[in-house]
């Protein structure tokens, strides 16, 4: 198992959240390198390289990705607007900022991030640790209790009233 933190700054509260990365997952925990595309990305970017480094920690570039390619942007804004109980018409700026958060191509990702050569081996390592194949995950219904030789209705009330407290 690996962990990989997803920072915001190179702050005082992410060199704590890295202290503690390193002391749980050690050599297999990862500080995410990802560009926003917003002012001053590549000076945070720097940063935030810097200050992994520092702490003992690997840096590893990501694409920030939400979805598989950039037609799935739209899925993305519905979830987006479940989240926050509106209609996909009615988000406005709470839609995601930029469309760029779909899967790149490795020479794309070379190309973004070439000034961190190890950060890119990072990801190439943690690639080559996935052995898993995708037709070996399955869907596993979760086990139900059954109240035998009850009504619908007092079962109903017994399950939330185990919810509810």
């Amino acid at each position: 198992m690996i962990a990989i933190l997803l920072p915001h700054e190179a702050d005082e509260q992410n060199l704590a959240a890295l202290s503690d990365l390193k002391k749980v997952y050690g050599r297999r925990g990862y500080m995410a390198l990802f560009q926003r595309r917003r002012l001053n990305d590549t000076v945070r970017i720097d940063a935030l390289a810097r200050q992994a480094g520092g702490a003992g920690v690997r840096a590893v570039v990501t694409g920030d990705v939400l979805y598989h390619a950039p037609e799935a942007r739209l899925l993305q804004d519905v979830v987006t607007a479940a989240r926050e109980k509106c209609t996909v018409d009615e988000l406005g700026y709470r839609r995601e900022v930029n469309a760029d958060r779909a899967l790149k191509p490795p020479e794309e990702m070379v190309r973004r991030f070439r000034a961190y050569p190890d950060a890119l081996q990072a990801s190439v390592d943690i690639a080559r640790l996935c052995t898993f194949d995708l037709s070996e995950l399955a869907y596993q219904y979760p086990h139900e209790r059954v109240i035998t030789r009850r009504s619908r209705r007092f079962r109903f009330s017994v399950i939330k009233q185990q919810v509810m407290g």
